[in-house]
């Protein structure tokens, strides 16, 4: 069996992924597959994509730019070339009130963790005086796979 039959055996279509994640779940539910099981052997395969993705994305957008700009229909799938994660790194601008700003609200935010009950705050602008609580702590419980 080469890698790429292995691949070949994905889903190619909408449908077939949602017929493909019904099976799972029926099967999961039925008691005929072992969860964790299921759990690490997702994670093996999510490494060896993030590897082959990484290895391949070069050659793939300079395949799919000869196309031209657009959207292209390849099989059942829709493919177009944008730009994706855009982020602006203020760090470097030089501009002093956004380093002030930047301070502050670190400073800020580091009171707010360590609030216990509530403190009184006045607005330094309007004089108002609010109470303010302790910044909510969010959590997700999961599990954790190291892939050895």
């Amino acid at each position: 069996m080469t890698p790429l039959s292995i691949l070949s055996l994905a889903p190619e279509s909408k449908a077939q992924v949602e017929s493909f994640i019904s099976y799972f779940i029926d099967e999961l539910e039925s008691g005929e597959l072992d969860s964790l099981k299921v759990l690490m052997l997702i994670k093996g395969f999510e490494k060896a994509f993030e590897g082959i993705s990484e290895a391949i994305k070069k050659d793939a957008l300079c395949q799919l730019q000869k196309y031209g700009l657009g959207s292209h229909q390849m099989q059942n799938f829709v493919l177009s070339v944008f730009e994706a994660g855009t982020k602006y790194d203020y760090e470097n601008t030089g501009d002093p009130i956004v380093k002030r700003l930047a301070e502050q609200l670190k400073e800020r935010q580091e009171m707010l963790k360590k609030i216990t009950g509530h403190v009184l705050v006045q607005d330094p602008e309007t004089g108002e005086e609010t109470k303010v609580y302790r910044a909510a702590k969010k959590s997700t419980t999961s599990i954790k796979l190291e892939l050895k």
